[in-house]
């Protein structure tokens, strides 16, 4: 959905209100209210009315939307870095005071506790078995560096909520009943390729960067380098891309295809 503080339309009708901050509320929810416009499209629940919202999958809404879910799933190293800069970082003006004035070494000590608290997100959100919304620990990280990371109340019981085998199970069985599997290392393909299995016209502004990020370090590097893995959304990553390449074969996507389906200049097909 597009973000306020993204690439959005110059219009005057899709120009944000409010605090323009970055979400659907402000944007899309705004413009074209659920209720409305998509009465029982979107999977919602009784805590949020946003759709794409961050929660868990629990088994009641798993039931109900099995065969609907489109997701598009990144490599676990790049995801916690990209998370890492984006919500602990954010910019040498937004860091949390004990990195404000850190250096490299520093960075990667905490890049480091936050890939521990982290670990499994993506398995424990598809599987929906624990008791609180795992990506909080992500979110409020930043938050708990002051005092200590592995001792604060929720970093504590993120590590002390490792997934297990049983979760990784439930969350690969839950991914082969998606509607629509995605990788964001190739988005733009995963664009070409949700075009050649449901139709619709393909749009210049589906390959919009409405989020991009500065790095301020070379974290997804350090991860590789320092062998800093995550087992279960490894695995979880593995199961998604092959469902990924298996479609694309399926629905003989190609460079030239997409570029007939999808004629746009930004687009990058490369397979």
């Amino acid at each position: 959905m597009p973000s306020c503080t993204g690439n959005v339309a110059d219009a005057d009708e899709d120009r944000c209100e409010g605090n323009l901050t970055q979400g659907p509320r402000d944007f899309f929810i705004y413009k074209y209210p659920i209720h409305e416009w998509f009465p029982d499209v979107f999977w919602t629940t009784n805590s949020s009315t946003e759709p794409g919202g961050h929660r868990i999958i629990g088994d009641e809404d798993f039931k109900e939307w099995q065969g609907r879910f489109v997701g598009l799933f990144r490599s676990p190293k790049a995801r916690v870095a990209s998370a890492y800069n984006h919500f602990v970082l954010g910019t040498n003006e937004t860091l949390p005071p004990v990195l404000r004035h850190s250096n490299h070494s520093v960075r990667m000590q905490y890049l480091k506790k936050y890939a521990a608290v982290a670990r499994g997100t993506m398995t424990k959100m598809l599987s929906g078995i624990y008791d609180m919304n795992p990506i909080q620990c992500e979110f409020h990280f930043d938050e708990s560096i002051a005092r200590d990371p592995y001792c604060s109340g929720l970093c504590k019981k993120c590590l002390n909520q490792d997934p297990s085998a049983k979760s990784l199970k439930v969350a690969l069985a839950r991914l082969q009943k998606f509607a629509f599997v995605g990788l964001t290392e190739y988005f733009d393909l995963s664009v070409c390729l949700f075009h050649a299995m449901f139709g619709g016209e393909c749009r210049p502004v589906e390959f919009a960067n409405m989020r991009p990020s500065h790095y301020l370090d070379d974290f997804p590097d350090f991860l590789k380098a320092h062998d800093i893995d995550d087992p279960y959304d490894g695995e979880l990553f593995k199961a998604a891309s092959k469902i990924f390449w298996s479609n694309v074969a399926h629905y003989n996507v190609t460079t030239e295809s997409c570029s007939r389906m999808c004629p746009n200049r930004y687009a990058n097909f490369t397979i």
